[in-house]
This record gives structure tokens, C-alpha cells and sequence, in this order.
């Protein structure tokens, strides 16, 4: 349809805000034409917009509005432009009042969620959909249909976006938040539903960047589920990158240490290094999950035990690879030590002096860090082979 439809539509709908047909069938029509991305900045240049919100709150009970009226703010909100044009025109409490209306209707929910999604990529949007208590809602649409993949995987994306902001995070775990996405994540665990194991590690990494909230997540059962998806998606990098990196911010924390190990996931965290070692993200947040887990003295034993130090090797080795050449000083109790796994890595072997000392290595550096931190922790517990 030429931009001269589109003006028809919005016309149309102007003309008649109390007709509901009308209202359903132009907010389907313009749901349908914002599919187009050139219909999307022509939508929101003639006004299509505030057309579209006014249609909402004049027809709140009527779920065929809504449903239409949600799916077509889902596809605008897609452009930049209109993620502000859409919240500066009162977009935000129109979505989350459609929501609360239709708690039952899956579609509305559905769609209701990918739009704050869309729209929690702007900052800005983030503060006011929580001011406008869209983490309640939320949580809410995810309670009442828990089973469907769709919603949840929404609605934990939008969690997880939110979850940037310091204040956001702990609004979402006051509200109930941690229990429910540990439950999303249970209820979807199979490879069908992966993009729900994605946000949820994602939302519960950012979420445990607050030490409360280690210890929530610890609490609420959220270690073995965490150690269960990483499991389940092993082939899968995205959600190995989030899981590790939940796992690397709740291990900061002294019990989640020794919790961490108790529950096994030692050798999934070396699985998971060794089965994506060209990942970068995968590697940092496996090798710092590493150091802060070697803090504990049972613990470096543990990993020394589970071949923790070939994939450490292995680890840096790549990331030397993409740049200078591997040498690694690290803590061994003033010994020079070298481990027979390092002879078998391209004929080098590890070298080590001087407690506290890093070497210079080329790749990543955060990787490098990471690496030298859980390496030195490991040295200074284990029995090496002098050279």
C-alpha cells in the first residue's frame, strides 16, 4: 500500500474513535503495514502513532484492539526514532495497561512484551517503564503463562534489559523477580526454547552484580538451575557466555564458592571452555568464574583435579596466538614450576617465579588477567614438577 493508504487508515481512525470495528480493523491494518520498514518511519511521519494509543485507551476492553494495537507499537518500536517517538507520546503506560486488562489473553502478552523489549533499548525508556511499574507487569504476564515459550522469552529479554540499571535490579528482585525467571527457566529448559535460557542467564548475570542478590539467587535455588542450562546448551555459546558470567558474579561470594563446587559445576565450567574456546566472552567469564572460585583452597585442588589447568593453558594459549607469544609468570611459592600438561601445548612448557607476578601476554587482555588470577591461585595449592 502506497504512504497515501496509510494516510487513509490513520484518517479513517481519527474520523471514528468511538466505531471499535473501525479502531480493530485500522490498528490491523497498520499492524500489518508496519511490517514494512519504510512503512514504519511513514506510520509514525503522519501521526500514526498518537492514532494508535488514542485507539488503545478508548477501546482498553476490547482484546482485539489491543492485540492489533500491541502487535503494530511491537513492529514501530523496531526503529530507533520511534522507541522515543512511542514513550514521548505516552506509548509505555498504554502497553502496560493493555496488559494489565488482558492478563489472560496470551496474544496481547505476547506481543505487549517484545514492545517494552524493543523499547527498553533506550535508555531513557528504561527508567520510565519501571517508574510507571512495568516490572510488576512483567512478572505478572510471566506468571500467568508460564508455559508459553514465547512470552517468557520476551518477557525475560525486557527483564533483562531493565536489569542494567542499578535501581531496576532491585526493584525486580524485591518484586519477585529471581524466583521467577529460576522458574522460567525450569519450565523451558529444552533445546526448543533456548532464546528463554539466553535472557534468563542474562537477566540472573546482571542481577547478581548486587552482593544481596548473589545471595538470593543462591538462595532461591538458582546455582543448579544455572548449572543445568549450561549443561542442556552446551553447544550453544550465547548461553554458555551468560552462564558463566552469572556464575563468575555469584562465586564473588564465599559460601556460592564452596555451593558452586558442591553442585559439580567445576567440570561444566571447564566443558564449557573447552567446547567453545574460540569464544572470547566464553573464556573471560570462564576464567575469572575460575579465579574467584580458586580462592577457596578446597577448591584449587578441585580444579587442578578436574584438568581445570590444559584448559586454562589452552585458554591462553589462544588468545596468544591472536597476538604476541605465551609466557606466563605466575604465583608458586618463589618455585620455578612447570605442569606436564603444559609440555603437551605446542612444546612449551609453563613457567612460573615470584608470588604475585603476571606475564605479558598478547590477545585478550581481559582474558590474560583473568587467566594469570585463577593460574596463580591454582599454583600456590598445587604440587608442580620443578624444572
Amino acid at each position: 500500500m502506497a504512504e497515501s493508504g496509510i494516510l487513509v487508515v490513520i484518517a479513517a481512525m481519527t474520523l471514528h474513535r468511538r466505531h471499535e470495528d473501525v479502531q480493530k480493523h485500522g490498528c490491523c491494518a497498520l499492524r500489518n503495514l508496519s511490517f514494512n520498514n519504510n512503512n514504519k518511519i511513514a506510520i509514525a511521519a503522519d501521526g500514526g502513532i498518537p492514532v494508535l494509543l488514542a485507539a488503545m485507551k478508548a477501546h482498553m476492553g476490547h482484546v482485539e484492539v489491543q492485540e492489533h494495537g500491541c502487535c503494530a507499537l511491537r513492529n514501530l518500536s523496531n526503529n530507533d526514532n520511534n522507541k522515543i517517538a512511542i514513550a514521548a507520546s505516552g506509548g509505555i503506560p498504554v502497553l502496560l495497561g493493555a496488559m494489565k486488562a488482558h492478563r489472560g489473553h496470551v496474544e496481547v502478552h505476547v506481543h505487549g512484551c517484545c514492545a517494552l523489549r524493543a523499547l527498553f533499548l533506550n535508555n531513557t525508556n528504561k527508567i520510565a517503564i519501571a517508574a510507571d511499574g512495568g516490572i510488576s507487569v512483567l512478572l505478572a504476564a510471566r506468571k500467568a503463562h508460564r508455559g508459553h515459550a514465547e512470552v517468557q522469552a520476551h518477557g525475560c529479554c525486557a527483564l533483562r534489559n531493565l536489569a542494567n540499571n542499578d535501581n531496576n535490579k532491585i526493584a525486580i528482585a524485591a518484586n519477585g523477580g529471581i524466583p521467577v525467571l529460576l522458574a522460567s527457566m525450569k519450565a523451558h529448559m529444552g533445546q526448543g526454547h533456548v532464546e528463554v535460557q539466553v535472557h534468563c542467564c542474562r537477566a540472573l548475570r546482571n542481577l547478581s552484580n548486587n552482593d544481596n542478590h548473589k545471595i538470593a539467587i543462591a538462595a532461591d535455588g538458582g546455582i543448579p538451575v544455572l548449572l543445568t542450562a549450561t549443561k542442556a546448551h552446551m553447544g550453544h555459546a550465547e548461553v554458555l557466555q551468560h552462564g558463566c558470567g552469572a556464575l563468575k558474579n555469584l562465586s564473588k561470594n564465599n559460601s556460592n564458592k564452596i555451593a558452586i563446587a558442591a553442585d559439580g559445576d567445576i567440570p561444566v565450567l571447564l566443558a564449557a571452555m573447552k567446547a567453545h574456546m574460540r569464544h572470547v566472552a566464553v573464556q573471560v567469564h570462564g576464567c575469572r568464574a575460575l579465579r574467584n572460585l580458586s580462592m577457596n583452597n578446597s577448591n584449587t585442588v578441585a580444579i587442578a583435579a578436574d584438568e581445570g589447568i590444559p584448559v586454562l593453558l589452552a585458554a591462553i594459549a589462544h588468545g596468544a596466538r591472536r597476538g604476541a607469544g605465551a609466557r606466563l609468570l605466575c604465583a608458586g611459592q618463589n618455585r620455578v614450576v612447570r605442569h606436564d600438561a603444559a609440555e603437551a601445548h605446542q612444546g612449551r612448557g609453563w613457567r612460573g617465579c615470584g608470588a604475585g607476578h603476571r606475564g605479558s601476554l598478547g590477545g585478550n587482555h581481559r582474558l590474560q588477567g583473568s587467566w594469570a588470577d585463577a593460574a596463580a591461585q591454582i599454583g600456590a595449592s598445587v604440587e608442580w614438577h620443578a624444572v
